[in-house]
């Protein structure tokens, strides 16, 4: 099985939710430290290996369906996008269903932004309202809805470990400031139970890479907090540029990884190191049970970290490109084939990609891309299965002009993508035989 990835880069972190890599969720169908907070009870039922939470499995993907009403209005509608068949399915099996109540498993109501995951051989709908949130329980097809859990702060499901659901949980205090907490609800439902403050705050580029038994992987960072200097009366332009300078140099930030029991709240510390400002000095990811580190900003080694022993290795990569303009970042995408995927982002606003074998270092560039809003960039990678993988490999933007709810038309940008279905063989030599995703 292929399991959820989380790639981040400091500053320029790039999040995305794919099944790729790390711990991640079963079949659609079959350092120490005292933790803030509760203590779990020692009485609670026994829990297995935590996974990360993901969209989709290495069958396919949950997403939702905008279904236009030809007025300039519509809705949104659950669907599940099969690898095998690269078909995407409307999750309503009602003959002539008009999908616009709740009468339907598929509809979505407008109030609600809302993010589905594979949780066992069900689903977790997680809906953004005015009031807050909802977490709600479904069968893999959307049926049998049953609410697990709502507040009135931010949550943002991450794991499950088959008999509990953990989840971050940011609370606004009441002046102004607030607080993320790792927090769990059994799935049978009752009282959740905050188990810890985070070291970050919900939406950072911090956050958790993957887990390993009962562990999670966390990167984070600390800037130092000096104020920026001013210019003041008298003081020359040049004394100006000296003292801007000599702050940026002393504003290093920290990094570290850790891995985090979330029974006992106790640390490990996998890595730590430090940069200067503007750089995270390394991006991070965690693919198919391994930890791995490039320079965020020139074409350096490549470090994988076990998280499970804290054995590291560093190669050399033989980058099969070089970059002539500035690299704003670098981001690991992923694994595909045993290779890992690593992007290239330059100040001019293009993107090179890297095919690296984490054994010896070899690399071979990618070259099937597309036009995203000007700007070259790799086919977009949504997901994996078993030897294949989901893209993005076109997208076109056009004036649309909708209707509100006073009649009155105006014209926004309409986002039209193409996904589909290509194996990782192909992926991997360039070979664009995509296997258009077709509705069922």
């Amino acid at each position: 099985m292929k399991h959820s990835l989380r790639p981040l880069a400091g500053l320029a972190a790039a999040a995305l939710a794919l099944s790729l890599a790390g711990c991640g969720p079963a079949s659609r169908t079959g350092t120490a430290h005292t933790p803030v907070g509760t203590t779990p009870d020692a009485a609670a039922p026994a829990a297995g290996a935590l996974e990360l939470l993901s969209a989709g499995n290495d069958k396919g993907l949950y997403t939702n369906t905008y279904a236009g009403d030809g007025a300039g209005g519509g809705r949104s509608l659950r669907s599940w996008i099969d690898y095998a068949s690269a078909t995407r399915t409307v999750l309503c099996a009602q003959p002539n269903c008009t999908h616009d109540s709740d009468f339907c498993t598929a509809w979505i109501d407008p109030e609600f932004s809302e993010t589905d995951y594979v949780l066992g051989d069900g689903m977790l709908c997680a809906g953004y309202g005015m009031d807050g949130m909802t977490l709600t329980l479904r069968g893999s097809d959307g049926s049998d809805p049953r609410i697990l859990y709502q507040t009135a702060d931010e949550v943002v499901p991450r794991l499950t470990d088959g008999t509990y659901l953990y989840f971050e949980q940011q609370t606004v205090d009441g002046e102004g400031g607030s607080t993320n907490a790792l927090c769990r609800i059994s799935l049978a439902g009752g009282e959740a139970q905050r188990l810890f403050d985070l070291p970050y705050q919900s939406g950072s580029d911090a956050g958790i890479l993957g887990c390993v038994g009962r562990e999670l992987i966390l990167y984070t960072f600390q800037w130092g907090d000096d104020p920026m200097p001013e210019q003041t009366d008298g003081m020359s332009q040049e004394d100006y540029d000296a003292a801007l300078a000599a702050w940026e140099d002393s504003q290093q930030g920290s990094h570290r990884i850790c891995a985090k029991d979330v029974d006992t709240g106790a640390e490990r510390e996998l890595a730590s190191w430090t940069s200067r400002i503007g750089s995270a000095g390394s991006t991070v990811a965690m693919a198919e049970g391994t930890l791995y580190l490039l320079p965020d900003q020139s074409l350096g080694s490549l470090t994988a970290i076990d998280p499970v022993t804290g054995k590291t290795t560093t190669t050399d990569v033989a980058w099969p490109f070089a970059v002539e303009e500035d690299i704003y970042t670098i981001t690991i995408r992923g694994m595909v084939g045993g290779k890992l995927i690593a992007d290239v982002s330059t100040l001019e606003g293009d993107d090179r990609r890297a095919a690296i074998d984490p054994a010896d270092g070899t690399a071979a560039e990618l070259k099937l891309n597309y036009l995203s809003n000007g700007h070259v960039r790799g086919i977009r990678i949504l997901g994996q299965g078993e030897g294949t993988v989901l893209v993005c490999y076109e997208q076109r933007m056009e004036d649309a002009v909708a209707v509100g709810s006073d009649g009155m038309t105006f014209v926004g940008t309409d986002v039209s993508e193409r996904w589909a279905m290509i194996d990782d063989a192909d992926f991997l030599s360039d070979t664009p035989s995509y296997r258009d995703i077709q509705t069922a």
